[in-house]
């Protein structure tokens, strides 16, 4: 595959920056998108929405097990010309892990259950390529946070201890409140009570009103609300407060679009 000159030098320094992360041998992960084996296209927004409940969900691990924040994976998957659904399908995942500094790589699908939804989660080993954890939990679609943090986040934190590959990270400031309701937010916007999403966002940001992720989600839950001048509102103030924000590009978009069809 012939790659431009800015690309291949990203990809070089991505590469530089996994070296000394493999060799400390600090659990790192990255989370793909997972799999609808539903049959229903309106879950399709469940293959991203579970791989974002979940960053949040390992964030009190973050002490123990970092992961790699998902624009990176958005990043290495564009510039490779992949598509992130399907990645552990193909041998592609393990060059984006290996290329993000990842030594494990996080993903799995999720279908119907007689109790609502199923969702399994995989843990492979980006050296390996070796299958080395795997879970499945099932509930209610109001139960989503508690199964991918209960059950998921910490059955993978618990496989890494057992098997000595967790080791300490520099301590991070991890606020428990905000974070708990970073997660509440998040699983009640996939689950579609955009008004029970509103106010988890808006308690983080009275605490800390530059959290670009509550910042990001509050503005969205106005847009999938069609709240439109809300939502114009909120994606300018992330703007504002983050010029260099992960998502800038995306935010920039739905601007524009919240912006024309508020004035419709």
């Amino acid at each position: 595959m012939n790659m431009s000159a800015p690309a291949t030098l990203i990809l070089a320094g991505w590469l530089a920056l996994a070296a000394p992360l493999r060799a400390a041998e600090s659990a790192r992960l990255v989370i793909v998108p997972f799999d609808n084996v539903t049959g229903r296209k309106t879950q399709d927004p469940l293959q991203e929405g579970i791989a974002d409940l979940l960053t949040v969900c390992f964030a009190p691990f973050a002490d123990r097990a970092a992961v790699v924040d998902r624009s990176v994976l958005r990043r290495l998957t564009d510039e490779q010309s992949l598509s992130q659904a399907n990645l552990v399908a193909n041998d592609t995942w393990q060059r984006v892990g290996q290329l993000s500094g990842a030594t494990h790589l996080l993903g799995g699908n999720f279908g119907r259950s007689p109790k609502g939804l199923e969702v399994q989660g995989s843990l492979y080993d980006v050296g390996s390529t070796q299958l080395v954890f795997s879970v499945e939990c099932s509930g209610g679609a109001d139960e989503l946070s508690e199964m991918l943090c209960d059950r998921i986040a910490q059955g993978v934190v618990k496989h890494l201890d057992a098997a000595g590959t967790v080791q300490s990270l520099p301590d991070l400031d991890v606020d428990p409140a905000a974070n708990h309701l970073m997660i509440s937010g998040m699983g009640h916007y996939y689950n579609g009570n955009l008004a029970q999403a509103f106010p988890a966002f808006m308690k983080i940001l009275r605490v800390h009103p530059k959290d670009e992720p509550a910042q990001f989600w509050l503005a969205r839950s106005f847009y999938e609300a069609e709240l439109m001048e809300f939502a114009a509102v909120e994606f300018k103030k992330y703007l504002d407060r983050h010029p260099q924000g992960k998502r800038r590009s995306e935010v920039e978009a739905l601007l524009q679009r919240a912006e024309g069809r508020s004035n419709e």
